[in-house]
């Protein structure tokens, strides 16, 4: 057992590369970041290239110029191959790294505007698409600075708040806030294949607006208990 969790660490890649995995437009800029985990990396990258899912060379190998330390990175190297423009599948290679898969199209952002949307409809309070029933029914209770709850408050709604499922105003007021300034930055970008309670159907609503409906209405009920 020792000795394969050995084998294992021994085994774990030290130079990784970071790349956009939703997708690159044509025109856009695509750069790529290599990251070294350490400084004892033997190979670590002077130069890349760019291949396509068939393991022809599409952006000969170029020099990887150094972008100094980033977060876990002990250093790391910008690889800018924005001079691809065509449409595939293509994989940056530098040194012995090699990156995730990578898409180049005109549609990669296509529906992306509402899948964060699917998150918050999972995390609903309140009546729950996903469990098509009420959850949390009995949000929540007001405590005093000893740690007493005093009181009941009935103020189920709004999101559940990452997995300890407390709710807090500003961040659902801020979660709100972004998703009404999106919906009048981009409009278009959204779709209406959700009923405001969160089940398939169409309201003649985006789905954008039910969400921050959603949290408005949490926000309110909230805020004047």
């Amino acid at each position: 057992m020792f000795l394969a969790f050995a084998f294992l660490l021994a085994a774990e890649p030290r130079v990784v590369i970071r790349v956009n995995q939703v997708g690159y437009l044509p025109d856009a800029p695509k750069v790529a970041v290599a990251c070294a985990l350490d400084s004892a990396t033997r190979l670590l990258p002077t130069r890349f290239f760019v291949r396509d899912e068939h393991g022809r060379i599409v952006v000969p190998e170029r020099a990887a110029p150094p972008a100094g330390s980033f977060g876990p990175c002990r250093e790391t190297w910008r690889l800018d191959f924005s001079a691809l423009r065509t449409p595939g599948r293509y994989v940056v290679v530098a040194g012995d790294a090699q990156s995730p898969p990578i898409r180049i199209a005109p549609n990669v952002y296509d529906g992306a505007a509402d899948t964060t949307l699917y998150y918050l409809r999972q995390q609903r309070s309140g009546f729950n698409p996903f469990f098509k029933d009420s959850v949390h029914r009995l949000d929540g209770f007001v405590v005093d600075d000893t740690g007493r709850v005093v009181k009941f408050q009935p103020v189920s709604g709004g999101w559940a708040d990452a997995s300890d499922y407390l709710q807090y105003v500003a961040t659902s007021a801020t979660a709100t806030y972004h998703l009404l300034m999106a919906y009048r930055d981009h409009r278009a970008a959204f779709e209406d294949r959700f009923l405001a309670n969160g089940l398939p159907g169409s309201n003649g609503v985006a789905d954008v607006l039910d969400e921050a409906r959603h949290g408005l209405a949490w926000l309110l009920r909230t805020l004047l208990h």
